[in-house]
């Protein structure tokens, strides 16, 4: 458990209501680093490590911690088989390794301050200076060695501003604490100083991973210290006390996504599972990392964390649900969008980086699939997720790790030069290329054809494809897919283009057009003391209708108008349709009397034309008239018959239609606070 706030109804709160951590000055973020590198350091070993730290002693007195690690040495069909599972999980995470554990605090706009882990490869530049005796314990198949962990103010972050040669108008960064691992010699119990050559080359892969090791369980450490205070999650409860995982929607590498329900609220959230012996140290330390960077962001267009579990088995981080899809699959579905919607698609997208940056980080892996739609009828309104990758960017051009999907990666990552933000926006305009054209624009028959297609060709519009797009939309591509990091364009600068102002523009306009006409609608309410009269209504007179808050509720109170209006004109043309009805009847039954000379009288019947006086004779001499006359009637009562049946069905379906009129306003008065529409 972390952070502070309230614990009260923890199930209610939405993403939004979890709180962040007050600002905190440079001594108490000095007092938590200290705290999380000594809890990273004591944290009991789990079932399955091969290192152990024992005999931890700090020194308050500069900050540093000198301890000993035990590592147990793999015999070879162990190296063999971890080898396979090196080669299974440890390409596509294998530079999370060198990666900053970055911890920023939130909730304002100056950052007091952040603090990270590295292991560096001292222990092996040690060891192979040395080149001198050492000792193993061979029965037991493991060796100790000592190592010392150092906290200090670093300058590494001033060091980079300077040479990025940041302007005058840039915001002073926070103070910031590096915590440095290395290995020591200890020359009366440990002496590595005394290793041999060879003793030394056999220990340096065990002793690389294992600062390693330490190095994941400091920033695991450091990401718990930051988080905030989570609804349920944290505190003692287990996830299947609160949660039901149901039907599982996607799977991946490392995790698996189902559908999951609140056991006491019935709300339905989106729960991403992972499966904590299956992955190695790093990726665990990145899923720490991963809670730490979304329980910060609060944003229309970024699918939010609701509640975090972490368990000694699993990982649980809950979301919204989102019953759209991804983009990727809806693009599959329409292959190309109109210009106009992938304008809308490309503005939502770019707000969302836009506030992800703001808030100091880089996503580096936009894609279509870490785009997800709220709904299936919308193709517009996506949300980012997937913050696996995302990294706290200290400086410009301070990230090194290689991550990335290969068609959406920059080329600054290919060519393994330090990159920054920027990253995200080519990834950006390839998305707003295959929205518009339907492909990529960069392919290769092989990765390695990929990669310098990406690096080295400039992006080609043709006609055949990009005829019907406009000028504006080709540059907006063009600016975002630049090779230059320098020249490409910024969140920022994204959103001044013209083919995105354009979209602003309008929907600004629209915004102050509605906030208009409600202000006029309010004021013609009102009766002439300016106080709003009451409208007649049955029983109790119910209290007027207090000025509406958001646009939530004023949709949901036209939509009740309009319904009521609906059910209004059904009831009137259900009762104009009876009257037709009892008519019907009644017609029949007069017919009826006069065909059996019934009691009840009628009136006197037409007097026959000259024309129907002429009837024809059979051969017996007998008139015809009168079987004519019978089957006249027979005719009109079928008719009259055949309308009254058809008017019963109409009466039946007005029936059907309001009460599903009736059931739609009575789901539309409940209250919408239980309700999260995905």
């Amino acid at each position: 458990m972390h952070g502070g706030g309230n614990n009260s109804s923890a199930s209610g709160l939405s993403a939004s209501e979890i709180e962040s951590p007050p600002v905190e000055t440079d001594l108490e973020l000095l007092g938590r680093t200290v705290h999380a590198v000594s809890s990273a350091l004591t944290e009991p070993p789990k079932e399955g490590d091969r290192y152990m730290i024992y005999d931890v002693s700090f020194n308050p007195k500069g900050c540093v911690w000198d301890a000993l690690i035990v590592v147990q040495v793999k015999d070879d069909d162990d190296d063999e088989n971890g080898d396979d599972k090196d080669g299974d999980h440890g390409n596509s995470r294998s530079s999370r390794s060198n990666r900053r554990s970055s911890s920023k605090v939130r909730g304002s706009s100056k950052v007091r301050g952040s603090s990270r882990s590295r292991s560096q490869s001292r222990s092996s530049r040690s060891i192979s200076a040395n080149n001198n005796g050492g000792s193993g314990d061979g029965k037991n198949k493991t060796f100790t060695f000592p190592i010392r962990v150092t906290c200090a103010e670093d300058d590494d972050v001033a060091n980079l501003s300077a040479s990025s040669g940041l302007g005058k108008d840039e915001p002073p960064r926070g103070k910031t604490y590096a915590v440095d691992l290395s290995v020591i010699d200890d020359s009366v119990h440990h002496p590595i100083s005394k290793w041999s050559s060879a003793e030394a080359t056999e220990h340096r892969d065990d002793i690389k991973n294992a600062m390693e090791w330490v190095s994941y369980g400091v920033r695991r450490s450091m990401a718990r210290s930051m988080f905030p205070q989570f609804p349920e999650g944290c505190q003692g409860k287990l996830f299947r006390e609160v949660y039901q995982l149901n039907k599982k929607l996607k799977s991946g590498t490392f995790s698996t996504v189902c559908r999951g329900v609140h056991r006491a609220t019935g709300r339905q959230v989106a729960v991403k599972c992972i499966l904590r012996k299956k992955i190695e140290p790093s990726v665990d330390a990145a899923v720490f990392e991963e809670v730490l960077i979304m329980s910060g962001l609060h944003h229309k267009y970024i699918c939010p964390m609701i509640d975090y579990f972490e368990e000694d088995r699993c990982h649980f981080v809950v979301m919204e649900l989102e019953k759209g899809g991804d983009l990727c699959e809806r693009l599959n579905e329409k292959g190309t969008y109109s210009e106009q919607d992938a304008k809308l698609v490309a503005k939502n997208v770019t707000e969302a980086m836009n506030f992800v940056h703001l808030k100091g980080f880089a996503h580096c892996d936009i894609k279509p699939r870490n785009y997800l739609l709220r709904s299936k009828r919308d193709d517009v309104d996506v949300r980012l997720a997937d913050f696996g990758f995302a990294q706290h960017v200290h400086a410009p051009n301070s990230l090194t790790s290689q991550c990335g999907t290969p068609f959406f990666v920059a080329p600054e990552v290919i060519n393994r030069k330090p990159y920054d933000k920027k990253v995200d926006m080519w990834s950006i305009g390839v998305t707003c290329y295959l929205l518009l054209c339907g492909d990529t624009p960069f392919n290769g028959k092989n990765r390695q054809q990929l990669f310098r297609r990406i690096s080295c060709d400039e992006p080609a519009f043709p006609d055949d494809k990009w005829g019907q797009v406009s000028d504006d939309a080709i540059d907006f591509v063009r600016k975002l897919l630049a090779k230059d990091p320098a020249k490409r364009l910024s969140a920022d600068q994204a959103l001044a283009h013209k083919w995105l102002a354009d979209v602003r523009l309008s929907q600004r306009g629209l915004e102050a057009s509605e906030e208009i006409l409600d202000k006029r609608a309010r004021g013609s309410s009102r009766g002439p003391s300016g106080k709003i009269p009451k409208s007649p209504t049955k029983g109790d007179a119910q209290p007027p209708p207090l000025v509406r808050e958001s646009s939530s509720k004023r949709s949901v109170s036209s939509k009740i108008e309009g319904a009521r209006d609906r059910i209004e004109k059904v009831r009137t043309a259900r009762s104009k349709s009876r009257e037709r009805s009892k008519a019907a009847r009644d017609a029949r039954s007069k017919s009826r009397d006069r065909k059996s000379g019934g009691l009840a009288p009628g009136p006197p019947p037409p007097k026959p034309s000259p024309s129907s006086a002429i009837s024809a004779t059979t051969s017996n001499g007998r008139s015809v008239t009168a079987a004519t006359q019978t089957t006249d009637t027979d005719l009109s009562s079928r008719s009259a018959a055949d309308e009254n049946a058809r008017l019963l069905d109409v009466i039946k379906a007005q029936d059907a239609k309001i009460e599903k009129l009736e059931r739609m306003m009575k789901r539309m008065m409940q209250p919408d606070d239980d309700v999260h529409e995905c």
